[in-house]
């Protein structure tokens, strides 16, 4: 007999403002978060903007390093991109101080009969700089400048998300929406295996033939499932025009990297990227991107073919995040009026079970990005 688990967070935790408050800090404070990809910033100065926490980070390349800093002017404290990305120099809208790598405002106008900053003042007026590590396509950000290295923080599955992140190829599809749901029940749902047939009729439930294999390493988990013969037959006729991507495989996989970032691929020709980024204890908005795999002789498939796994595999997608949107909101409403229950989690869903795990280490200050096991 399998024993099932208890669901593990008390309902006020998905509602509670004090609760959410405080997950914002240990987000900001404490973990190497996600933040883009190296192609996001490939030129310089070309700028990414991310939310981290309740804080707005800017990545920008300068010369060929990318750096990361708050996204607040030192002097008076604009927001200095009001934009996702961009190009352009480091210059705060406001009162155009214009900041260097290092965070230092190299330009303020009309310095010498404004202010008189010299060198050593000008350095005290830096803007406040976190660190940028990547894990082959990924970038990362960290506030804690006495952090581990990311390397440490993801484990051992360092080297498996370093490979399929460099198999992503042409993006295909992006899109977002807010679920009115707390993220932590975002997160789940993408953690959840035992939904699939129930929740996605028309797309898991004739994808997938029940076969999970599990995997976990400090923060991180992930899932390879079997697909049904008649998935494996329809691709089978297109096989022959994706023989040249890097990763050949005949099966589903997700990886969840703690906390708020999920890769999942489908045979290895497709990749689909998501990011929950929590707004209030209530909402969460949800973003994802979709690629098609690198190919090994640089040669993509005829293009009839791109296109139509594009909109086959952008369709699913929206599909499948639109009932993930209505069943994770039906939850928040729940939680809202439970009663005392204490749920359950069962074999299918024991991925929750070490995400709740991992929060539990977090939140007691036991697991955070300076620890070493």
């Amino acid at each position: 007999m399998v024993e099932s688990r208890p669901l593990g967070i008390k309902p006020e935790q998905y509602f509670s403002e004090s609760w959410f408050s405080a997950e914002q800090s240990l987000l900001e404070n404490t973990l190497w978060n996600f933040a883009g990809l190296v192609r996001d910033v490939a030129g310089d100065n070309d700028f990414l903007t991310v939310p981290i926490g309740s804080k707005s980070v800017i990545l920008q390349n300068f010369k060929g390093e990318i750096r990361a800093f708050d996204n607040v002017c030192a002097h008076r404290f604009s927001r200095i991109r009001a934009c996702e990305r961009g190009n352009g120099l480091l210059r705060c809208p406001y009162h155009s101080w214009v900041y260097n790598s290092e965070g230092v405002p190299v330009s303020i106008p009309s310095n010498e009969n404004a202010f008189g900053f010299d060198a050593v003042a000008r350095a005290q007026h830096s803007l406040k700089r976190w660190r940028v590590e990547q894990c082959g396509e990924l970038l990362f950000v960290c506030a804690d400048h006495a952090a581990r290295n990311l390397r440490s923080f993801l484990g051992d599955m360092f080297e498996e998300l370093e490979a399929l992140s460099n198999c992503l190829g042409n993006e295909m599809d992006v899109f977002s929406f807010e679920y009115e749901a707390n993220w932590k029940i975002c997160v789940e749902n993408t953690l959840d295996e035992y939904h699939a047939t129930f929740v996605h009729p028309t797309t898991f439930r004739p994808m997938l033939s029940g076969g999970f294999t599990y995997g976990y390493d400090r923060l991180l988990s992930k899932v390879e499932a079997s697909v049904t013969d008649e998935t494996q037959k329809s691709w089978g006729r297109l096989e022959k025009f994706f023989a040249a991507r890097p990763l050949k495989t005949d099966t589903y996989f997700h990886y969840a990297v703690f906390p708020l970032t999920t890769l999942a691929s489908t045979f290895g020709v497709n990749f689909s990227l998501q990011t929950f980024v929590p707004q209030s204890p209530r909402r969460t908005l949800f973003k994802t991107r979709l690629f098609l795999s690198k190919f090994e002789d640089g040669r993509l498939p005829p293009a009839g073919v791109v296109k139509a796994l594009g909109q086959s595999a952008a369709e699913f997608n929206r599909t499948v995040f639109l009932e993930d949107k209505f069943i994770c909101e039906q939850v928040q409403l729940g939680l809202q009026q439970n009663s005392g229950l204490t749920g359950a989690l069962g074999h299918y869903e024991q991925r929750i079970s070490h995400f709740h795990q991992a929060l539990d280490r977090i939140h007691a200050g036991a697991w955070g990005a300076r620890t070493s096991g």
